[in-house]
């Protein structure tokens, strides 16, 4: 499986691709912007985006999950907040989406 990360905290991102390594999936490709992961995404096509709620700027994951609607990739978004609002935004733009709330290990991820 190829997955992709889109996450501003580079210790995370560190952390994360460490533990996709461990499960044995195949990290394509990583972003700390928005922007970029928009571009990046489209070329090349991971099979599942790990993706953290808050971004650069005034863009959120959910922006993100918004702009490559039409690529219909499943998604799974990281984030310390657990709260019902955010969640439910997620649902009203991505269909095939999971949610894990931080920290978490190899063996939730």
């Amino acid at each position: 499986m190829k997955l992709y990360i889109v996450d501003d905290d580079i210790s995370f991102r560190v952390e994360l691709e460490m533990k996709i390594g461990q499960i044995g999936y195949t990290l394509i490709g990583k972003s700390s912007s928005f922007d970029h992961a928009c571009k990046d995404i489209t070329t090349k096509n991971p099979d599942v985006i790990i993706c953290d709620i808050r971004l650069d700027n005034s863009k959120t994951g959910v922006d993100l999950a918004k702009e490559i609607s039409h690529l219909n990739l499943p998604m799974v978004f990281v984030t310390a907040y657990s709260d019902e609002s955010t969640y439910n935004e997620i649902k009203s733009v991505c269909s095939n989406f999971k949610y894990l709330v931080k920290p978490f290990d190899k063996l939730s991820l």
